[in-house]
This record gives C-alpha cells, structure tokens and sequence, in this order.
C-alpha cells in the first residue's frame, strides 16, 4: 500500500513540476483595446464571430463613431443609448443613485428599481456627466525629443518637460477617476502635488 502511495505522489508530483516548468503556448484574442488599436485587430475573425458593423463605427477618429456615445458618469464610464439623454452604465456606478431616491417603504439599494415607462424614471441627483470633446494621440509628441542615449532621469525629465508643455497643471480644473484601483489611479498623489486646485 505504501508503494502505491508514493508512486501515486510521485506522478502527481512530477505533472505539476511539468506544468510549472514547462512553457505551453497560449493565444489570447480578446480583451480590451485602447480605440487606435482596433484597426489591428483581425477583422474577418471577428465578422465570423458576429460583429456586423464596421470598425469604423467603433473608433473613428475623424468622424462620428461610437466612441462619441461614451461618457463619464460621475466618475465611471456610460454610453449614451437614447437623443433623449437616456444613459447605461455599471451597477456600481449607478448604486448611489439608487441609494439616494430610495425611502424608508422603498429600499431601492436591496430590491433594486425598474422604470417600465419614461414617466416612473428615477432622477439621479447629484451625478454629473462629461462628455469627452475630444481624443488625441500625443505619444508621438511626448516622445519626440527622448533618445535611447538618455539616462532614466534624463528621460523621465524630457517626458515631465513636454507633457507639461501640453497640459499645465494649473489649469486642470477636474480628475475624473474611472476607478480606484492602483492601474488606473496610481498616479492620483503625484498629479495632486501639481495640480493642487483640481477637484477629484
């Protein structure tokens, strides 16, 4: 009994060591994709998949494409769904809202709410949507004057320089944060130390 124990241990041993050394290949296709980038993506792949439209309704940075129906919902994304102003975006964005027009008799935050007709919408008070006027490539821009020759701080330097160039941050009015995870609001402190007026 013992022998077929340790065999047994050894097998399952020696399967994990493989799987842990060995290095298989793995494809992935699909994710996010920042908007410049979904001209690379493979488009008969993704007609054989169901996309229907062109990619130039998804981004087109010369005209109107779906990119000019996101918005940011006090602080998370949206899409506009209506001309009326209708919007759609995350329950977790939307939360507070609900929590807000609830009572005592209607706990919205635990049951949740759905309007059947434009008349029985709820108000969100207190949200705020900015639509974006505009999206731009500046990395071109930015890395223009950095060299392979410079040192990190050299570099880091030349970056600060030409970003500060672009954007000054006494005149940053706002920071809309998406989220608060490290990925997407790291940088939060440092942009506050030079921009000290903004409103996050």
């Amino acid at each position: 009994m013992p022998d077929r124990f340790a065999r047994g241990a050894a097998i399952v041993l020696a399967a994990v060591v493989f799987v842990s050394v060995v290095h298989l290949p793995a494809r992935g296709d699909e994710g996010m994709f920042l908007p410049d980038a979904i001209s690379t993506l493979p488009i008969k792949k993704l007609n054989q998949r169901g996309l229907k439209i062109p990619i130039t309704d998804l981004y087109n940075p010369n005209g109107v494409s779906i990119k000019d129906a996101v918005v940011i919902v006090d602080g998370g994304t949206g899409e506009f769904l209506s001309p009326d102003g209708l919007l759609l975006t995350n329950h977790h964005v939307a939360f507070e809202a609900l929590v807000n027009a609830s009572e005592q008799t209607k706990d919205y935050a635990t049951n949740g709410y759905l309007a059947r007709d434009r008349s029985s919408e709820l108000p969100a008070r207190g949200y705020t949507v900015s639509i974006p006027q505009e999206i731009k490539d500046v990395t071109g821009e930015v890395l223009a004057g950095v060299t392979d020759a410079m040192s990190q701080g050299e570099r880091a330097a030349a970056i600060q320089n030409k970003v500060r160039s672009l954007v000054d941050p006494a005149t940053i009015d706002y920071i809309i944060v998406n989220h608060t995870e490290h990925d997407h609001s790291g940088s939060l402190a440092y942009l506050l130390e030079h921009s000290p007026q903004a409103v996050v």
